[in-house]
């Protein structure tokens, strides 16, 4: 999955002259929490919510300018929306602005990666979930394939990880949609040993 399918827009953008106090009236009336900061066309800076919190106390007028994150961290369209979110993680930041070429084309926000996650994961198609240990080897995913096959089946997600696995095991987690599920997880459970079946989600 791309971002350029998962980003939004249209981006609402502040000047870098704009005074700091109009900052919440924009952000409120756009829905928003952060927004790029463009100058001439140009993405000049990063505004949020905390940014100006942190300095609303103070009795001086200020630019967007003054209190904006300079080093602005941005991801293209054809990126995947993993690596967005690894940057988001690594950064320990809610937002990216996204580029084509030089031209900011829209914002990739942590919740649209929450929503990109629940799409990928099927999560919200009330289709039983299936959690197994597999062998960490050439084929073994094929192996659990081999399995359902042999009914009338449909895998409609799947998703494999390492996190907090012997070295020579993986956790295989997968969405089935059968009417013999049961059948299915019975042959699957006297191959593989324990499954975890969650009915929905």
């Amino acid at each position: 999955m791309i971002v350029k399918k998962w980003m939004s827009k249209p981006v609402f953008y502040m000047s870098p002259d704009a005074p700091a106090n109009d900052i919440i009236d924009f952000f409120h009336s756009h829905h928003i929490h952060r927004a790029p900061v463009l100058e001439k066309d140009k993405i000049v800076g990063m505004i949020t919510e905390r940014d100006y919190y942190s300095v609303k106390n103070l009795h001086v007028s200020l630019l967007v300018r003054e209190i904006m994150k300079k080093n602005v961290i941005t991801t293209g369209v054809y990126d995947t929306i993993e690596n967005a979110a690894l940057l988001m993680h690594q950064h320990r930041i809610g937002g990216l602005p996204v580029t084509e070429g030089n031209k900011l084309v829209g914002i990739i926000t942590r919740h649209d990666i929450m929503k990109a996650l629940l799409e990928m994961t099927g999560a919200r198609w009330n289709i039983p979930r299936l959690t197994l240990v597999i062998d960490d080897r050439p084929g073994s995913v094929k192996e659990v394939a081999d399995v359902i096959r042999h009914f009338p089946a449909k895998i409609v997600s799947i998703f494999l990880t390492k996190y907090q696995m012997p070295a020579d095991k993986r956790e295989l987690i997968l969405r089935v949609d059968s009417e013999q599920l049961p059948r299915i997880i019975e042959k699957l459970k006297s191959h593989f040993g324990e499954i975890i079946v969650h009915e929905n989600g």
